[in-house]
């Protein structure tokens, strides 16, 4: 009996087991089933991406393409030929205005302005000389000389007298012989102190000549001060006047000594000669001549001394003044010539010489470029004239920096089209301080013709064109359903909404060529 209870116990276990066994494997499966129905679901719905309706500003916008041109493109060209000696900037430097660029040889303008300042002190020293008139010892030199032409000239008057007498009376006399002799003497006497004269001007003369050359010589080493050599060169012309008087009085004295020896040697040979006699009146009346003209020089002399500088003399020296002047200005302004400046500031855009090449004027060494600020010339149709005007602002965009936008405004706006292409002119000026928008680059020009604020927008990829008609896929309660819309202005990428669609609404903006209405969407 034991046994037979052991063995039904055993056998109710296993029933139980098995019954257990049966029942997981039923509960299994059905989870599986509901886990892989839920799978497939998820698996027919169609991955998109939204789009909310917001609020928004949006645009017409009208692209133009143009080339970036700097403010200002200066060619600097030499203003004379010359030697390049140094080059003092690269392509792509910053300059100032006014910085050195290009040095030329300046040897031959240094010593050219030299030369017109040596001009030019002696044209001062000339007018000084003339204003200030003649000087104690130049009067004293005049009157003296006064004095020889007098006391010549009545000399003269009364050998003349004689020789007429003579010939008139045809007689020879003591009295005219001694007469002559006594002429010979005082006029050679006057010669010797005429030579006298020389010899002492001409040593005053040397010595003021070396006393300049020792000032210039002290000036050039700077022991000397320039007023200290102006008046070297003062006296230097003072002398060489003193000079040429008393040559000019040695020549009055020479002829006044031959013809009295003339008139002595005819007395002396002939006495009672016609012929000989009426030579020796010919002779008496030229040595009066001379004597007269001596006269009036040196009457003319003194007098114009006492009288001081005449008007005409005093403007003709002021006028070498202003020449000499004007030869300084000019020496001074080739030797600063000599260094070519940049005229503007800017950035240099391009170098067309090197040291040791030969400078030509008109012909470029630089190219200078200001680009603080760029500009952009575009044209405009008829239709977009009307909307816009000098101020209008723009957006710029280059191929150098994707997805970078440079902010400008529209200006320089023409009044008249161009009669050949029916387009007006314009200019988008463009603020470029960092410098990055460079001249030459191929730029993008967008211009709002149109502008509507806080309206209803949604982005332009939402929407789908079909047969003329703009619809959006709208997702609501995790399906796309199809709706027709009206759109306003589009700036690309964002477009208005007029109707059809209500502030915080979904549409599809990625996937949407997938969908129908009504398929089952995951976002």
């Amino acid at each position: 009996m034991h046994r037979k209870g052991m063995v039904i116990g055993a056998l109710v276990v296993c029933s139980f087991l098995f019954g257990t066994g049966v029942l997981y494997r039923v509960l299994h499966n059905r989870a599986k089933t509901v886990a892989g129905q839920k799978k497939i679901q998820a698996m027919e719905r169609v991955a998109v991406v939204t789009r909310p309706v917001t609020y928004g500003d949006v645009a017409s916008v009208v692209r133009l393409v143009g080339t970036v041109k700097p403010a200002v493109e200066v060619a600097v060209v030499p203003k004379f030929a010359g030697r390049v000696v140094r080059v003092l900037a690269e392509v792509g430097d910053f300059v100032k205005v006014g910085q050195p660029l290009v040095e030329l040889d300046q040897t031959d303008l240094r010593a050219q302005l030299k030369q017109a300042e040596a001009g030019l002190a002696a044209a001062r020293a000339r007018l000084a000389q003339v204003k200030a008139g003649a000087r104690p010892e130049e009067t004293e030199q005049a009157e003296a000389a006064l004095a020889q032409a007098k006391a010549s000239f009545l000399g003269a008057q009364r050998a003349l007298e004689n020789a007429r007498r003579m010939y008139q009376e045809r007689t020879s006399t003591a009295q005219a012989l001694s007469s002559a002799k006594t002429q010979v003497e005082v006029t050679k006497a006057q010669w010797e102190a005429a030579q006298a004269q020389v010899n002492q001007t001409a040593a005053n003369l040397k010595a003021a000549t070396d006393n300049l050359q020792r000032m210039t010589e002290l000036f050039a080493k700077g022991a000397a001060t320039k007023a200290q050599l102006e008046a070297a060169q003062t006296q230097l012309e003072i002398a060489k006047a003193q000079y040429q008087s008393a040559q000019a009085l040695q020549e009055q004295a020479r002829a006044a000594l031959e013809g009295a020896q003339a008139l002595l040697a005819i007395t002396q040979e002939t006495h009672d000669n016609q012929t000989a006699l009426k030579a020796q009146v010919d002779a008496a009346e030229s040595q009066y001549q001379i004597a007269e003209a001596n006269l009036k020089a040196a009457q003319a002399r003194v007098a114009q001394i006492k009288a001081g500088a005449r008007r005409e003399d005093v403007e003709a020296a002021e006028a070498q003044v202003h020449q000499a002047e004007a030869a300084v200005e000019l020496a001074r302004a080739q030797l600063t010539n000599a260094v070519i400046t940049a005229p503007i500031g800017g950035v240099v855009a391009a170098r067309a010489i090197d040291p040791g090449e030969m400078a030509s004027p008109g012909v470029p060494v630089f190219t200078l470029v200001a680009i603080d600020r760029v500009f952009v010339d575009v044209s405009l149709t008829e239709s977009l004239v009307g909307k816009v005007q000098n101020g209008t602002p723009v957006e710029v965009s280059v191929d150098a920096f994707p997805g970078l936008t440079f902010r400008g405004v529209l200006t320089n706006l023409a009044p008249a089209a161009d009669p050949r292409t029916r387009e007006f002119s314009a200019r988008v000026s463009i603020p470029n301080r960092d410098h990055r928008l460079k001249a030459g680059m191929s730029a993008t020009v967008k211009l709002a013709t149109e502008v509507h604020r806080h309206v209803l927008v949604l982005p332009a990829d939402a929407l789908v064109d079909r047969n003329g008609d703009r619809f959006v896929f709208v997702v609501t309660n995790g399906r796309a359903k199809e709706r027709l819309v009206k759109t306003g202005l589009s700036d690309g990428v964002m477009t208005e909404i007029l109707a059809g669609l209500a502030v915080g609404e979904k549409g599809v903006g990625k996937g949407q060529d997938e969908l129908a209405d009504g398929i089952a969407v995951a976002e």
